[in-house]
């Protein structure tokens, strides 16, 4: 059935321009509006607010400035539309201290929502190190520590 459903669908999604609003009837409320947002407009906005360049950003994440032009429409491909591989996405998010979602929603966030999702990103080794470093600048203010 799935097998033939699917090239009439397409077909007629094609041919009719019916929109494709899979996401309207979600458990949890339509995810469309989080589709109105795009990349771009995120990243424009970040990059203006922080001050950040296009080579900081492509050094600092690994993400190539030609990813980051297309991203943000300069270059031959202005016309269209860009979107970007969820790895970049991710790489460009971390890198403001934000999850892919937060990124496109421009959420300012609380600073231990940034360190969380910067932490995630650590390995074990580099966790714990972290951790010790921590403990130690609040041991310095005289904090307390516990574990």
């Amino acid at each position: 059935m799935n097998i033939i459903h699917s090239p009439q669908c397409a077909k007629r999604h094609r041919a009719k321009q019916v929109p494709i609003a899979t996401l309207r009837d979600m458990p949890f409320g339509s995810l469309n509006h989080y589709m109105d947002r795009d990349f771009r407009t995120a990243l424009e906005w970040h990059m203006d607010r922080d001050g950040t360049t296009i080579a900081d950003l492509s050094r600092k994440t690994g993400v190539s400035r030609d990813i980051i032009n297309k991203l943000l429409g300069r270059g031959r491909e202005v016309k269209k539309k860009s979107s970007t591989a969820v790895e970049n996405a991710i790489l460009i998010a971390a890198y403001y201290g934000k999850t892919v979602e937060q990124f496109i929603n421009m959420d300012e966030g609380a600073s231990v929502s940034r360190l969380r999702s910067l932490a995630e990103m650590l390995s074990s080794d580099e966790a714990e190190l972290l951790e010790i470093q921590a403990r130690a600048i609040l041991q310095r203010r005289g904090v307390q520590v516990s574990g």
